[in-house]
């Protein structure tokens, strides 16, 4: 039987923003993991399909000055492989590494990453730990929010029907920064996180001047662990108190039970990844002030 999508493909950004203008309804498709595999026995209810992978200015991983900004299209091998994010933000890349298989890494997007919004999708924690904002331009203009304001529950964010994520930006860390990301799953590879956990810290004369951490898996959304943080502020480097933090920090989970694991056991896992990533942290270096 064939179907009739409605298919656009637009060649540019503009182009795009104009047919969202005129009809909202249309399902953005960007590398299409995730909207294929959710329409693959139901593409009659897909209705309108707008294919965004033809807009190039959305495929750009631009470092500038203290800005570094990775368009929407950006697929998660391109961020694993890029050498500046490795060098800069390397449990950025670490989380982009850990998705699916080559194939899905090759195909995905960051932009779809963000869209579909799953509480345990890998990009969202070191992208929050390391304060990034989200992009959004609409036939109404352009709209940005902290990437941990943006989503509102599973599969729910604040973009608007008509509205194309354009990328997210942050700032280049400087200092002594030192960060990590940590996925547990039910096997090695090609697994849905049971609990992760990122963490970004800079540090200055061997205490912790800056701490933000952020989980997926254990949430309706990409937690934010901001009394965790409290605990961790101010302290020195060579008397962390790992116990305390851990211990609040399986507080401020809000896990589900479903057929990964527990509320209990993710609770418990996600407070034992926080006691290794902060061993870990401690043992880097950091880097330079030029970075």
């Amino acid at each position: 039987m064939l179907i009739d999508l409605g298919y656009r493909a637009p060649d540019s950004l503009e182009e795009a923003l104009e047919i969202l203008g005129e009809d909202s309804s249309f399902l953005i498709l960007a590398g299409g993991t995730d909207l294929l595999v959710k329409y693959f026995d139901a593409r009659e209810k897909m209705g309108n399909v707008l294919d965004i992978s033809r807009l190039e200015e959305l495929k750009k991983i631009v470092i500038e000055g203290e800005k570094i900004f990775l368009g929407a299209l950006t697929t998660h091998e391109e961020i694993y492989r890029n050498p500046d994010l490795q060098k800069k933000v390397p449990f950025l890349c670490r989380a982009a590494k850990s998705v699916g298989a080559p194939q899905i890494r090759n195909q995905g997007t960051l932009g779809g990453n963000m869209a579909n919004a799953s509480p345990a999708a890998d990009l969202a924690p070191p992208l929050i730990a390391v304060g990034a904002r989200i992009l959004l331009a609409g036939p109404d203009g352009e709209r940005s929010f902290n990437l941990d304001e943006f989503f509102t529950g599973p599969g729910k964010t604040r973009k608007n029907p008509n509205e194309i994520i354009t990328g997210v930006e942050f700032n280049v860390p400087v200092g002594d920064f030192r960060n990590t990301f940590l996925k547990v799953g039910q096997r090695r590879a090609l697994a849905i996180a049971v609990a992760s956990l990122a963490i970004a810290l800079s540090c200055r004369q061997g205490k912790v001047e800056e701490v933000r951490l952020s989980a997926g898996s254990v949430a309706p959304i990409p937690l934010r662990a901001r009394e965790t943080e409290k605990i961790l502020q101010g302290q020195k480097l060579d008397n962390l108190p790992l116990e305390k933090a851990a211990d609040q920090l399986e507080k401020e989970a809000s896990p589900i039970d479903d057929i990964r694991g527990t509320r209990v056991y993710r609770a418990r896992v996600l407070g034992n990844l926080l006691r290794k990533g902060l061993q870990e942290v401690l043992s880097q270096e950091g880097v330079s002030e030029n970075g």
